[in-house]
């Protein structure tokens, strides 16, 4: 490789990595492209009582951040 190449080469591609501010900010660049939003929101336990119900939730996913957001995401697709 040529010393042209190596300068063309940007800095994360040398290392392989990226700090944490230019991963966020693509991360969010990437969503607003995909016309997606990220919000939080707080879910008491009538609500995740209601998708283990409504059996959109595992019981034993119950406590598992992760499979509470897919639930409620799945939820939102069909309204």
């Amino acid at each position: 490789m040529g010393l042209d190449a190596v300068a063309a080469v940007s800095p994360f591609e040398q290392t392989g990595s990226m700090n944490t501010a230019a991963a966020r900010m693509k991360r969010y660049r990437q969503r607003q492209r995909n016309g997606v939003q990220v919000v939080r929101i707080e879910v008491d336990q009538d609500s995740v009582e209601s998708l283990l119900i409504t059996r959109r939730l595992k019981r034993e996913d119950a406590g598992d951040p992760a499979a509470i957001a897919a639930a409620i995401e799945a939820l939102m697709k069909t309204v």
